[in-house]
């Protein structure tokens, strides 16, 4: 019951922040006409959607405008995540996020590379003061890109509270976005739930939901469950495939809203209006898992399971169903968007008569794991902890402890929390430093201890083992060639293959002096912009260390010629 107040007064005042700061006229971010690849809150594999994804017509380079006074607060430079990311805070407790851009321009871009330069280092986060750099708004600061995991070129965008760093819906905030096509419900499905709300293995139904001039309905507009999904102590739920489409876009959204109700009274609802960061991976939660692991298709559960706690539930009501055999209720469920284009479905739920289904059966300590327990597995060569909590709802208690090759779980089901390896080194021939554990066959962080043991953490269930990497990374020029003596190119590129575990280090020096490298994860690329050098023979040194610390130096000695670049300076756009 705290825990259920808690959650509404949070909600509330996330509330009452948008409607604050929605007051605002923002400038767009972007000056094309802003047209959403994503929304917020999308349900993704382990996570919701932090943001919206606006187009960049398919290219890099679009100047990014600050959407209202303030200054850089934060930078981040990775070739993970979100790549090359800016944090700007404004007025009212609001931060505004640009993610995946590909350069940046005078002082911003200056600060960045001094970073890189002091910690010799292409991956840096810093952050500044209130102060240090300041913008105004409609202030060109950068540009988009593709930089990260981003799979291809758009604006990553994000609005957050500045104190909570909450994530706020930016599409509440007033931003030109044209939407006028409401959501469309394509499948529901019913399900049979324990006291707690956890689904019973193969106690579900899916119906198709058809669209007709009047709508969307499903056959007879009744739904009948057989009666054994009635319990002394379970019940019942529903959840729904449904998605939301935007003009100019083909591109499948998320939904903002939804309410399921019986005769006017509402029995659940959902809001996308604000997501904590370290809430996002219960996003597991939310959708029904196990349809999304079956057919990847995503259903929004119209109902909440016990150790939730996701805020976007504004009211206390759960949505769980009490049908006892022979019971029917009738139901209305509405999706809608931000523009509030809607959607509904109304049905009857009639549970057939019959025997009730007992619940005792099911998910005994002996042979599952339970969300609201703690284990630990340990041997001489190992140990396993598994923090409480980690599990959304029970899973089958599966584990192997044959020493190196371990098993802890189905790599499918999905965890919240990580879980902590220990495994002890028993190559002899191998030093520990070249080993690292493996978690389904890929490469897992791991650090070693004074006494030889591996230790990682995983939020991956499976095969757990150890693995070896002996060998270095292997550098080869793209786009010159190693027998070039004069380069004349501004910028060089590197193919950069690394077998077994990840790059933790990579440098260029010019005549032993270190200059910026960057790393482009995603088609394995070194990329150096040549600063201005004298035209005349220098040596370029590219590099490379992995996890096991292989180490792999390239060189090249040669004449270097190029034309002076003319930078350019930031632009006020009123």
């Amino acid at each position: 019951m705290i825990l259920m107040k808690l959650n509404t007064i949070v909600f509330l005042f996330l509330i009452s922040t948008v409607k604050l700061i929605a007051q605002t006229t923002y400038h767009p971010p972007l000056l094309i006409p802003l047209t959403l690849a994503a929304n917020f809150g999308e349900l993704r594999p382990n996570h919701f959607h932090m943001g919206v994804d606006f187009k960049t017509n398919g290219k890099e380079g679009l100047p990014l405008y600050a959407i209202e006074d303030g200054y850089v607060a934060r930078v981040k430079i990775s070739p993970n995540g979100y790549g090359k990311v800016i944090y700007v805070n404004h007025p009212n407790n609001i931060t505004s996020v640009y993610a995946h851009c590909s350069r940046f321009l005078g002082k911003l871009d200056s600060i960045i590379l001094q970073k890189q330069k002091e910690s010799k280092n292409f991956e840096v986060e810093f952050y500044l003061n209130a102060t240090e750099l300041l913008l105004q708004k409609g202030e060109h600061f950068a540009y988009s890109g593709n930089s990260g995991s981003s799979t291809s070129p758009h604006l990553h965008f994000e609005l957050r509270n500045t104190i909570t760093e909450a994530a706020l819906n930016p599409l509440k905030f007033g931003f030109d976005i044209k939407d006028t096509k409401p959501p469309q419900i394509t499948s529901l499905k019913v399900v049979a739930l324990t006291k707690k709300g956890y689904q019973i293995p193969n106690k579900s139904l899916l119906f198709p939901v058809k669209k007709n001039s009047k709508g969307f309905s499903i056959s007879n507009n009744t739904l009948e469950i057989p009666a054994n999904f009635c319990s002394i102590d379970g019940g019942q739920a529903l959840s729904f495939e449904v998605n939301d489409f935007i003009d100019g876009s083909t591109h499948t959204c998320g939904i903002y809203e939804s309410h399921l109700s019986s005769l006017g009274d509402t029995l659940f609802q959902q809001r996308m209006d604000s997501i904590y960061f370290d809430h996002s991976r219960f996003v597991n939660s939310h959708k029904d898992y196990d349809e999304y692991l079956k057919t990847k298709r995503k259903f929004n559960k119209a109902y909440k399971v016990a150790h939730n706690p996701l805020t976007i539930y504004p009211i206390n009501q759960i949505g769980i169903l009490t049908l006892q055999p022979g019971d029917s209720i009738q139901l209305n469920y509405t999706a809608n968007d931000v523009k509030n284009n809607a959607t509904s479905i109304n049905f009857t739920l009639k549970a057939n008569k019959g025997e009730r289904n007992n619940l005792a059966a099911y998910y005994a300590p002996s042979t599952h794991f339970i969300p609201d327990s703690s284990y630990f597995f340990q041997g001489d060569n190992y140990s396993i902890f598994i923090p409480v909590f980690t599990f959304y709802e029970p899973v089958k208690k599966y584990v192997v402890t044959t020493y190196p090759n371990l098993i802890l779980g189905n790599q499918k089901d999905p965890i919240q929390l990580p879980i902590s390896l220990k495994l002890k080194s028993l190559l002899i021939n191998v030093p520990a430093t070249k080993q690292f554990i493996k978690v389904n066959n890929s490469y897992t962080k791991t650090s070693v201890d004074s006494k030889n043991w591996l230790e990682a953490e995983t939020k991956t269930l499976g095969k757990i083992n150890i693995g070896i990497d002996t060998i270095p990374p292997v550098i080869k020029p793209l786009n010159f060639n190693l027998t070039d003596t004069i380069l004349t190119k501004r910028t060089l590129t590197w193919k950069i293959t690394e077998g077994q575990t990840e790059l933790i280090d990579y440098d260029l020096l010019i005549d032993s002096m270190w200059y910026v490298l960057e790393y482009e994860k995603k088609g394995s690329y070194l990329i150096a912009t040549l600063p201005m050098l004298s035209n005349e023979p220098h040596t370029l040194e590219v590099v490379a260390v992995d996890a096991c610390q292989n180490k792999t130096s390239w060189t090249w000695k040669g004449w270097l010629t190029k034309p002076p670049i003319k930078e350019e300076s930031p632009t006020k756009i009123d």
